[in-house]
């Protein structure tokens, strides 16, 4: 069974409501519901996800994906997963995080509080005409005063009911009820919002099943029958025209004249990363229902921004007087673990919660508590044996003490809980309690850091939890178990408390001295006692409750807030509809369809526009806009747009013509407005033809922008990409010519504004690491929809950070692309470098010093048919990039002419070109970026013949230099040396080859597999034969790179990531070099040498394989000697790597452990 989905896509809110409500909980859910059934146009906003039925984890591995937990004002896991773990220092608070908020996974239990506790001084008195006091207890038993009907309301559309009679017999039901004959106590069972009847639709049109007592009630009940908010008041908003979004973090509130401005955070579009400002939406009324904690913080945050409220903020926080516990181990079979979706008929488990050993009439009131039993969910089945015999064993008490006999059948059952797990044993004979009574509502919420923390100095310690704990120890006794407490309500936690029902810290009160709020749920403006309020702005949840109830409380929430609603409509002259039943408006066969794959990313765009005078002067050419450009950045008139594309049919996007995708998002330009502006009804347009030239595609972005004063425009923008002779992928695909009009009625107006934006290097990277798959149920389809979507688009820089690249990563490009880890180093910065000649170079700096590290900067330099790859590769444990990093270094890895993730890789060049225009390009840049004097180098292979070519060449800036494999005296290996003889790359240059490359895959030509089985039968003669084409032309090329037995699986089958393109004329420098066994220019002069001993006259270390068959450990043997003869005085040292080749120093698996701390050492002594 499975219903439809009530949220919609975020790219579909307005911009503003007659109402917004926050959160969707109990107060949320009737407040969307309530206020929609008064024909205002209602928008719920939740920061969690929506779960259909179905889709509630119930394995561990499950669960602890959709767990976040809230630690030391920071948080670990989703910010929109499931369970909503608080830990502070003294009370720990679990709530449910998605539509439905904690109604998806609590036990739905519906009891009302004792008469005495609403007469409590915490509540307010209610003035009424004017005449006399009355607190909100009186008005209860009016049976037709506002609260009476928002009990009778809420009855109505949550549908408690007890277990039926009809249904089997539950073991801890029986066991309770044992429990309590044996306490001399009051036994019950209690009202649960569970359908244990309906098989079809409700009363709001919803398709539910009636409850098959899997158990599984709090981690989110995937049969259907319990009556979260997602079964009732949620989809009859939704029948009434409510818009609900899910994963919509509101940040803080603004009273804007008579608007309420709601910024909020749109969860995993990552808009943070660019510094963009907040998503808003305005509305004329805001409830806000974002529970205990969320409403509270958001509170608190909007009083830090100049909200004028309560100095009462924050305080009166109570746990409910919560206690959790557990009969362990007892004689009596209890059933009491969750079967999930493997019932067993025999043993029904039943829900969650059935029935309730009241002692609330206690002589001391605020001593009565009442003791419910419970289930332990199916997802903690296999960990719950080991972990309940530890708690058992550090902080159980036996309540049985039958002597050594019955000791011995306690261990039996233990051992067997252990062995066949959770459903046999020990704890299938294990009650779960949990007590509700009354704390002192002591507690404070306050923000650090923007972080929510709750603060309650020893409220373990109160007397009452102890008075609790004893109580569990009679329901035990009874059931000869042992009694253990709570984990954290032990000597070894300090008794620290958890609380599944947080109230407080918006509290009711009848002026600003005492309260949050009023009765009537609305917002005090101003201290000092005043009675004066916020007219539209509201609170209903269980923030306004000023005090522990003694009982579970969603019944008195959902009464308030059924309440608040009703006297909100009397005052508003609004009038609610109540009737029942409701149908949906949607049709049936929108409900069940898959949804398709869908992706979506944030990218930002940053530059200049220029205000129009008139439509004569409106920009037609690229020309023209980069005047506008120039003209805006002298006025300063800056443009930012941060947006979020959204596209929910990937499949449909790609082949139709328009190529048509959402957007949403911000503009930041103080010519426009002063405020950010909100981009709505937007679209992008991928690769659209442009009718009006020749091999042209365009890019198209458009946008109506809206800001809080209700002020509008009209934004257009395009990037043109040509196919042509010039084709630059990388200018094209970030520069967006700009268009802002004047929004006039819905259309295009006067043009108000037009330049040029552009999207940055580094915030390209950024873009990147937002991309994500939307609708996918396994990781399958996430990588499916992110590789479909990135073969399409996204190009070489993909590659760089993270996530599932496009085709140039696959062997066989029809192959499920890998998912690469993120690297363990500071996010990379991306730096264009342009030579002397115009060559196009990069850098990719990662900057250690942001960790707090700063040993300065080390420059890698990569060898031939290579590219910086092979030291950010992801495929070994640590990376070279990452060692560096995590030593302290700011790591600058350089990309020269020849490297293959550059397209003049394929272009003809020389050593000398690497060496004299190359090198000090980007030397320079490291020095002009960071300020700093010099340097140091890493150079691998023909970077290290280059680089000591460029220190030779008078390069300035480098104080010492690391050389991997060869430097200044090339003697190469046999093959190399045959192939240096026999001129191969003069012979095929001759034959017109100009080039050669490494890669290969399964669509080759014909030809190309025929040069596959030649080049591995040439492999197969040196003993470097593998099963990989892509390898064995790497062998064929040089000579054999690694020793096997030092790569990983992963890197060897990376291979074709990291080899590529060679082109001849480098190739042919090398083989002369090769003959000449040391350095030259291309024409043969020896014009570098003669200055070793100034040029190099600094520190160097060599490092060599032992094994190396490209350059032999002889080559940099000669060149040690060489300098250590010029120079006797300066640090020289040289290391020989033993069980090592070429390439393996630098990619393998062990190169951290066995490698690289010589080239560390070395550095950090330079």
């Amino acid at each position: 069974m499975k219903n439809r989905r009530l949220s919609k896509p975020i790219e579909k809110m307005l911009p503003h409501y007659d109402v917004v409500v926050i959160g969707s909980g109990y107060g949320g859910s009737i407040s969307a519901s309530r206020l929609s059934r008064a024909g205002k146009k209602v928008a719920l906003l939740e920061r969690g996800k929506e779960y259909l039925t179905g889709e509630f984890p119930d394995t561990q591995i499950e669960a602890a994906a959709n767990m976040q937990l809230n630690l030391n004002n920071k948080r670990i896991g989703s910010e929109s997963a499931l369970y909503d773990f608080w830990v502070d220092e003294d009370i720990n608070v679990f709530k449910g995080c998605g539509l439905g908020g904690t109604s998806l996974v609590n036990a739905n239990v519906a009891i009302r509080p004792e008469k005495w506790v609403l007469k409590d001084n915490s509540f307010p008195k209610i003035q009424k005409d004017n005449a006399f006091p009355q607190v909100l207890q009186e008005e209860s038993e009016n049976s037709h005063s506002d609260l009476e009907e928002g009990y009778r309301l809420a009855y109505q559309m949550l549908k408690p009911n007890p277990y039926p009679e009809s249904f089997p017999i539950l073991k801890k039901m029986e066991a309770h009820k044992k429990s309590a004959q044996a306490m001399n106590q009051p036994f019950s069972k209690t009202d649960i919002n569970v359908n244990f009847n309906i098989d079809g639709k409700n009363h709001v049109g919803v398709e539910q099943k009636p409850c098959n007592l899997c158990g599984d009630c709090v981690s989110g009940c995937n049969v259907g029958a319990k009556n979260t908010t997602m079964m009732n008041y949620l989809p009859d908003a939704q029948n009434f025209g409510a818009d609900i979004f899910v994963e919509c973090s509101v940040s803080y509130l603004e009273k804007n004249n008579d608007k309420w401005i709601i910024h909020f955070e749109i969860l995993g579009a990552q808009r943070h990363k660019f510094d963009a400002p907040e998503m808003y939406v305005t509305a004329d009324t805001v409830v806000l229902s974002a529970g205990t904690l969320g409403s509270t913080e958001i509170m608190l945050r909007s009083r830090d921004k100049g909200l004028e409220v309560s100095d009462k903020l924050g305080f009166h926080f109570s746990g409910n007087g919560d206690v959790l516990g557990f009969g362990y181990n007892t004689e009596e079979k209890i059933n009491g673990i969750g079967r999930g979706q493997h019932l067993d008929r025999e043993n029904p488990v039943g829900p969650c919660i059935t029935s309730v050993i009241d002692m609330r009439k206690a002589k001391n009131q605020e001593e009565g508590m009442i003791l419910q039993e419970g289930v332990v969910p199916s997802a903690m089945a296999k960990i719950f044996p080991e972990f309940m015999a530890t708690m058992a064993n550090l902080a159980g008490k036996d309540e049985s003490k039958d002597g050594f006999v019955s000791e011995i059948i306690e261990k039996k059952r233990e051992l067997e809980s252990i062995v066949r797990g959770a459903y046999k044993g020990a704890t299938q004979n294990t009650q779960t309690y949990l007590i509700m009574t009354h704390d002192k509502s002591a507690g404070v919420l306050t923000l650090k850091d923007n972080h929510l923390q709750i603060s309650w100095a020893d409220v373990g310690h109160e007397e009452i939890f102890k008075k609790a704990s004893n109580r569990i120890g009679e329901a035990t006794k009874a059931l000869k178990g042992t009694s253990v407490p709570n984990p954290t309500w032990t000597k070894l936690f300090n008794k620290d408390l958890i609380t599944v029902h947080p109230l407080g810290g918006c509290i009711m009160g009848e002026d600003s001295n005492k309260g949050v709020v009023n009765h009537k749920g609305q917002v005090f403006c101003a201290k000092n006692g005043s009675e004066q309020v916020y007219e539209n702005l509201y609170i209903a949840d269980g923030s306004i409750i000023p005090c522990s109830l003694g009982a579970n409380p969603l019944l008195t929430i959902s009464a308030l807030s059924e309440r608040i609603c009703k006297i909100m409509a009397r005052e508003k002259n609004w009038k609610i509809d109540y009737s029942l039943p409701s149908k949906p408006t949607i049709s049936p066969e929108d409900t069940n369809e898959k949804i398709p794959l869908g992706i979506q990313f944030t990218e930002t765009m940053k530059g200049f526009i220029n205000p129009k005078i008139d439509e004569k002067s409106k920009c037609e050419t690229p020309e023209q806009f980069e005047e506008e450009q120039k003209l805006g950045k002298s006025k300063n008139q800056e443009f930012k747009i941060t947006l979020t594309v959204i596209c929910e049919d990937l499949e449909t996007m790609l082949k139709e013509n328009q190529h048509l995708s959402k957007m949403i998002g911000t503009v930041e330009a103080s010519l426009l407005s002063a405020e950010p502006l909100l981009i709505t009804e937007g679209n992008f347009q991928l690769f659209v033809e442009n009718e009006g030239e020749m091999e042209t595609k365009k890019m198209v972005y458009t946008a109506k922008l809206f800001n809080p004063k209700g002020e509008s425009y009209y934004f257009e923008g395009y990037k043109m990409i040509r196919d042509d002779k010039g084709f630059d992928l990388w200018n094209d695909t970030t520069t967006l010519y700009t268009t802002i009009f004047k929004d006039k009625e819905n259309k295009k107006g006067q043009i108000t504004a037009q330049g040029i934006i552009n999207v940055h290097l580094t915030d390209f990277i950024k873009q990147m690491t937002t991309m994500q798959a939307l609708h996918a149920d396994t990781s399958t389809e996430k990588l499916k929809a992110l590789y479909s979507f990135g073969k399409y688009f996204a190009g070489n820089l993909y590659d760089t950070y993270g996530g599932v690249f496009a085709k140039d990563s696959e062997f066989n490009p029809s192959a499920t692309p890998r998912k690469k880890r993120p690297l363990r180093a500071p996010e990379p910065e991306i730096y264009p470098v342009t030579t002397s000649d115009n060559v196009k170079l990069r850098l990719t700096r990662y900057d250690a010093r942001k960790k707090g590290e700063n040993k300065g900067s080390v420059m890698l330099a990569h060898g031939f048919s290579v590219s910086g790859l092979i030291f950010e590769i992801d495929t070994p444990d640590t990376n070279l990039v990452e060692y560096l990093c995590a030593h302290g270094y700011d790591v600058w890895v350089m990309e020269y002419r020849t490297s293959i993730a550059l397209p003049c890789s394929k272009d003809q060049s020389t050593a000398d070109d690497i060496a004299m225009k190359d090198f000090p390009a980007c030397v320079n840049k490291v020095l002009e970026v960071t300020g700093q004097k010099d340097i140091q180098l890493f150079t691998h292979c023909v970077g290290a013949i280059t680089g000591v070519m460029a220190m030779l060449g008078g390069l300035k800036g480098v104080r010492s230099m690391v050389c991997f494999q060869v430097a200044a005296d090339i003697i190469g290996g046999e093959q190399i040396k045959l192939k240096a003889a026999a001129h191969i790359p003069s012979l095929l240059k001759k034959f017109g080859i100009d080039t050669m490359t490494a890669y290969t895959d399964t669509n080759a030509s014909w030809l190309d597999k025929a040069l596959n089985t030649a080049v591995k039968v040439y492999s197969s003669v040196l003993g470097s034969e593998t099963n990989d084409p892509i390898a064995n032309r790497v062998t064929f090329m040089f000579s054999t790179l690694y020793e096997k037995e030092n790569i990983d699986k992963k890197t060897f089958d990376s291979f074709h990531e990291m080899f590529g393109v060679t082109n001849l004329t480098t190739y042919e420098q090398l083989t002369l070099m090769t003959r000449e066994k040391e350095l030259r220019d291309f024409d043969g002069n020896n014009i570098y040498l003669p200055h070793a001993k100034d040029r190099l006259n600094i520190p160097m270390c060599f490092v060599h394989g032992e094994k190396n068959e490209v350059f032999v450990p002889e080559a940099t043997e000669r060149t040690y000697k060489r300098l250590k003869k010029l120079n006797p005085k300066q640090h020289y040292e040289r290391h020989v790597i033993e069980g090592y080749g070429h390439q393996d120093c630098v990619i393998g698996k062990n190169a951290d452990r066995d490698v690289w701390h010589f080239v560390v050492d070395f550095l950090d002594k330079n």
